[in-house]
């Protein structure tokens, strides 16, 4: 269980995940306001952390291991755990960790973080459907004024048609009537 709080990790992916270094020897599931550390755990799996390591099963030791990293990890006690732990320490002077690290440096920090900018892509998400639904109005009603639009200009092709006709039959009988005209205007 000590691994992924153990100083024989990789020191970079201990600090990097939990932000907390913990010698596997002095791991405990109750552990005291001077450990500098305390247990963040999903509500459902509190019972794994109430009695001490010494009187649990086996099966709940490997519960604890597999759990470990996923619904329960190592933070520092100022991380505060209200909905989600049920031990929560203030961090004792025997344990030095640097400050850097305690900012967003556990997983529950880190979800946190994530559900905030989850909840804020969600409502930026929200205001993007609003929009995008507004723009599909809007576009239908371009779309039926394009419609409109092109009917009309349909009907004023048709009407230009027509009247270039009825202007052609027309010139036809002018220019007839010119000939006649000319015709009757020689035989007086």
């Amino acid at each position: 269980c000590g691994v992924l709080t153990g100083p024989h990790t990789d020191p970079l992916t201990a600090d990097d995940r939990l932000g907390v270094v913990v010698d596997p020897a002095q791991v405990r599931l109750q552990p005291s306001p001077d450990d500098g550390y305390a247990w963040s755990i999903a509500e459902p799996m509190a019972f794994l952390l109430k009695s001490p390591l010494s009187s649990s099963s086996v099966k709940n030791l490997q519960i604890i291991c597999k759990e470990l990293g996923h619904s329960l990890e190592a933070t520092t006690p100022t991380d505060g755990f209200q909905t989600r732990t049920e031990t929560n320490h203030t961090r004792g002077d025997s344990q030095t960790l640097n400050r850097d690290q305690e900012v967003n440096s556990s997983f529950t920090s880190r979800i946190r973080d994530l559900e905030s900018a989850n909840s804020e892509l969600h409502d930026e998400l929200d205001c993007l459907r609003t929009t995008l639904e507004e723009s599909k109005s809007e576009r239908e009603d371009l779309q039926v004024r394009i419609s409109d639009l092109e009917n009309e200009i349909e009907t004023m092709r048709s009407q230009n048609r027509s009247m270039k006709g009825d202007l052609t039959r027309t010139a036809n009988v002018l220019s007839n009537a010119l000939q006649l005209l000319q015709v009757y205007q020689e035989e007086i």
